[in-house]
């Protein structure tokens, strides 16, 4: 006599576990508005609910065929997103039902929708010190205007890069859409010792040269288009150090934290980082060459072990004027990031 009974959805027959039917996810990768197929996309199938099996790994990736067909086999039952990237394409912001779709995943086959891909846009050109030298090893953002959705009114990076020995940028990929670009140091490495405080630091510098970015031109970016000879003029301001102490729950000095500064701006979604961060054996960090304005600082440390929560520190608002700002405490707790 064969005994079957369930539990939570999974079929247990004569002491065996029969786990949930898997299913097969195809799809194709297209371009926007010609349909021809794009090869070595890569594509992501990302879970958006519990998948009735338990997760191994990463999400699980695939790239296209010559024909841009994709296939992912043994697909366990859940609600999935498929997100595919192609070097030249855009990324869309925000990801939408044509570039990302949402796909619920049952026992057989799923023919996800075609994805389609825009060709992406460029912006190109130099960075100038305030002398009007080259300015190399500069990071480049571009920042598309969004005019809906939560982020409305305010800037998204679409993009971003570095400058080269000449001082010459090119950033691709981009989404067809109105632009601002900002040139600026590249944040201070949490491996880099904080030494003699510098006076100046380049401030985060928009087209043409000026540093508030509601005050910049907006740059219109068809789809494929590139718009070069961008010329940015850094603008010189004074510098200061954050520093301070990273403590755990009990007031003990913990060693090897990692401290994160980001700028706080209300017309900038997701601000870009100004520094990182260790602290030593004694706890302490410094972040240099910081500009006037506010920020959010907060810290982090490795587990104690696995299963172990990762402690975190409150998300503090600090604000730099026209001083250093020394004495930071940062308190870890486990979960306590937000």
């Amino acid at each position: 006599m064969v005994v079957a009974w369930v539990i939570a959805g999974v079929v247990f027959t004569g002491g065996a576990v029969s786990q949930p039917q898997t299913a097969v996810v195809a799809g194709r990768v297209v371009v926007e508005g010609t349909g021809v197929p794009i090869a070595d996309a890569h594509v992501v199938l990302v879970p958006m609910s519990r998948p009735q099996q338990p997760a191994s790994g990463p999400p699980r990736q695939t790239s296209t065929n010559d024909q841009g067909e994709y296939v992912f086999d043994d697909v366990p039952p859940g609600t999935y997103r498929v997100n595919v990237r192609k070097t030249g394409f855009a990324n869309p912001l925000p990801p939408g039902p044509a570039s990302s779709p949402v796909i619920t995943v049952e026992q057989g086959s799923v023919e996800a929708p075609d994805i389609a891909l825009l060709r992406g846009g460029a912006l190109a050109g130099r960075v100038l010190d305030p002398s009007g030298e080259p300015a190399m090893d500069t990071q480049l953002r571009a920042y598309r205007r969004t005019d809906a959705g939560p982020f409305k009114g305010r800037l998204i990076q679409g993009g971003g890069g570095s400058t080269n020995d000449l001082g010459e940028f090119r950033i691709f990929g981009l989404a067809p859409g109105q632009y601002v670009v900002s040139a600026g140091p590249q944040p201070q490495s949490p491996y880099e010792v904080a030494g003699t405080p510098a006076s100046q630091t380049y401030a985060s510098t928009f087209y043409p040269s000026v540093t508030d970015a509601t005050a910049a031109p907006t740059l219109e970016l068809a789809p494929g288009q590139t718009i070069d000879g961008i010329v940015i003029r850094l603008v010189a301001i004074p510098a200061f150090r954050v520093s301070g102490t990273v403590l755990d729950g009990s007031g003990r000095r913990v060693r090897n934290a990692f401290v994160s500064l980001t700028a706080s701006s209300a017309s900038v979604a997701g601000s870009p980082p100004i520094g990182f961060a260790h602290s030593d054996e004694r706890g302490r960090f410094a972040i240099g060459r910081v500009p006037p304005g506010t920020y959010h600082i907060s810290a982090s440390a490795p587990s104690s072990g696995p299963g172990s929560p990762q402690p975190y520190s409150e998300r503090m608002q600090i604000t730099v004027r026209d001083a250093a700002v020394q004495d930071v405490v940062l308190v870890l707790q486990p979960y306590a990031r937000h």
